[in-house]
C-alpha cells in the first residue's frame, strides 16, 4: 500500500524534532534516555541486497538482532536498484520489517530500466518512493551526467525532470548525486566531449560538488522527500566530513523545506578506506546535530560486516 504524503510529513517532523538532540545532558539517565530517542528516531537508507543481507549474514560476522534494532524502527527507507524488470520487480522491505519501499534508479530515462522506461513497463504496486542515484558510471547516461542542474546544451535538468514526473504520480523522491559527477573526464554526449563539471586544477571532487551547488537540485524536492550527501569519501576525516556535510546542508536548507537529508558512511571494496567502527562512529557523530541519518555502504565481506556491526552498537543498537 502507497504511503501518503501526509504520512511522510509527520515522519520528518518527528525525525526534525530529534535531529538536533546530540547535545550532552547533566544527568546521565537523562544522556541515556535522549541517546535511545535519537536511535530510535533515526533515518536509514539501506539497500536491500547489499548492506542489509550483509548485516544479517551470520557467516560474515552480522548480527540479525543489532540489524533489526537499527534499521527495525520504520525509519528505514529500504531501497532495490530497477533493472527493468517491470512489475516483477521485489519489494525491498525485509519479511517481518517495516519502513519505505524505494525503487531506485540510475536514469531518468535510457531505453530500459529509466524511470521513464519503467513508468512504460508498469511499476510495481509496492512501490513508496522513487530514487535517482545519477553518478559517473555506466547506468547513468551520459547526456544525464552532464545535467543534474539545468544545461543549456540539452535545456533541461533530469534532476528537475526526475522530481517532476515522480511528483506527478504522488512519489516522494530520494536524491543521491555522487560526488564523481564532477570529473575531468570527456562526456561524448556534449560538443567537444567536454566534462560538463571539471574539477579546477588542485580541487577534490567535493570542492567542485559545493561549488557547482550540485545540492541546489533540493529546490525541486517538496516537503517528506529526502535528500542524501555522498559523503562516504570523507569520512576518515571527521572535520572534514562534517565541514563539507555542513555546506551542502545549508545549501539543501536555503532551496528547500521539509527535506530529510541524509549522509553517506562506509565504503565497499573497491573504495575501502579501512575506516574502522570507532573512525566510522566518530564521524558519523560529527554531523548528528545536522543530519537525520545515514546511508550505509556495505557489501559482503568478513572483514567490514563486524565493523559495520560494530559501528551501530556504537550508535546505541
Amino acid at each position: 500500500m502507497r504511503m501518503t504524503r501526509r504520512g511522510f510529513l509527520a515522519l520528518a517532523a518527528a525525525v526534525a524534532g530529534t535531529a538536533g538532540a546530540a547535545g550532552a545532558a547533566a544527568d546521565p539517565a537523562a544522556a541515556a534516555a535522549g541517546g535511545a530517542a535519537q536511535a530510535a528516531a533515526r533515518t536509514w537508507l539501506v539497500p536491500r541486497y547489499g548492506t542489509f543481507s550483509a548485516l544479517t549474514n551470520t557467516s560474515l560476522g552480522g548480527d540479525p538482532a543489532v540489524a533489526r534494532n537499527a534499521l527495525g524502527q520504520g525509519t528505514t527507507w529500504f531501497s532495490v536498484i530497477y533493472h527493468g524488470e517491470g512489475t516483477d520487480t521485489k519489494s525491498p522491505i525485509p519479511p517481518g520489517y517495516t519502513g519505505t519501499a524505494v525503487l531506485k534508479f540510475a536514469a531518468y530515462q535510457n531505453g530500459t530500466d529509466g524511470l521513464l522506461d519503467a513508468i512504460s513497463d508498469g511499476l510495481p504496486s509496492w512501490v513508496q518512493a522513487v530514487q535517482y542515484d545519477a553518478e559517473s558510471w555506466d547506468f547513468t547516461p551520459p547526456i544525464e551526467k552532464g545535467a543534474w542542474l539545468y544545461n543549456p546544451y540539452p535545456g533541461v535538468s533530469y534532476a528537475e525532470l526526475f522530481c517532476r514526473k515522480a511528483h506527478e504520480l504522488g512519489f516522494p523522491v530520494v536524491l543521491t548525486p555522487s560526488l564523481d559527477l564532477c570529473n575531468n573526464k570527456p562526456n561524448p554526449a556534449y560538443p567537444g566531449a567536454a566534462p560538463q563539471y571539471p574539477v579546477a586544477a588542485g580541487e577534490r571532487n567535493y570542492e567542485a560538488y559545493v561549488r557547482y551547488g550540485l545540492a541546489s537540485a533540493a529546490r525541486w524536492l517538496l516537503p517528506g522527500d529526502m535528500y542524501e550527501f555522498q559523503s562516504q569519501a570523507l569520512e576518515l576525516d571527521p572535520g572534514l566530513y562534517a565541514s563539507v556535510t555542513a555546506k551542502v546542508e545549508a545549501r539543501v536548507r536555503e532551496v528547500s523545506r521539509g527535506v530529510t537529508l541524509l549522509a553517506g558512511i562506509g565504503r565497499t571494496e573497491a573504495n575501502w578506506d579501512g575506516a574502522t567502527a570507532a573512525q566510522l562512529t566518530a564521524t558519523a557523530q560529527s554531523v548528528a546535530p545536522i543530519v537525520a541519518g545515514y546511508w550505509p555502504n556495505l557489501d559482503e565481506n568478513a572483514t567490514r560486516v563486524p565493523i559495520m556491526i560494530q559501528f551501530l552498537k556504537n550508535l546505541g543498537y
